[in-house]
């Protein structure tokens, strides 16, 4: 991103057996000043984080049939980029989200640059409409009735 001329930063949250080699090579490559690691957060620190952020990447590269960390995403109101591996695509609208393949870097990249360039894009933006567009499909209420009717009750 930064040779294609953006100040880019990312702030990861959770910890996992990977963290070790994900900050090695972040400090192998002097990305520190671009790449925060959060660690595990609470509810609280997490919604804070979502709320300042300006999309949400979830780069999946094994399947995931229905991300709940990125359906957390899209329900404080961002916009999100996903792999080709989330299974939650198939239940957004095309101004909420990006998707590309899994293991290509570049298209990432081209993801992350084309969010950029739609954030004066009233459409990509709208977090209360993105919010709203989430609990007419996913509220407890919606899921319960859902279920109910699945089960023939």
């Amino acid at each position: 991103m930064r040779a294609r001329g953006y100040d880019v930063t990312c702030e990861l949250a959770g910890d996992g057996p990977e963290r070790p080699a994900l900050e090695q090579q972040i400090a192998n490559l002097s990305l520190e000043k671009y790449f925060t690691l959060s660690g595990l957060l609470d509810r609280k620190e997490l919604r804070e984080l979502l709320r300042r952020a300006d999309v949400y990447v979830a780069p999946s590269v094994g399947l995931e049939a229905f991300s709940i960390a990125a359906l957390e995403g899209a329900s404080v109101g961002l916009p999100l980029i996903l792999s080709d591996r989330i299974g939650l695509c198939e239940f957004l609208k095309d101004n909420d989200f990006l998707s590309y393949p899994a293991t290509d870097v570049n298209a990432l990249a081209c993801s992350i640059e084309s969010a950029i360039e739609r954030r004066n894009d009233p459409a990509w933006v709208d977090r209360a409409a993105r919010h709203q567009r989430m609990r007419e499909q996913f509220s407890p209420e919606v899921v319960a009735r859902q279920i109910i009717e699945l089960l023939g009750a």
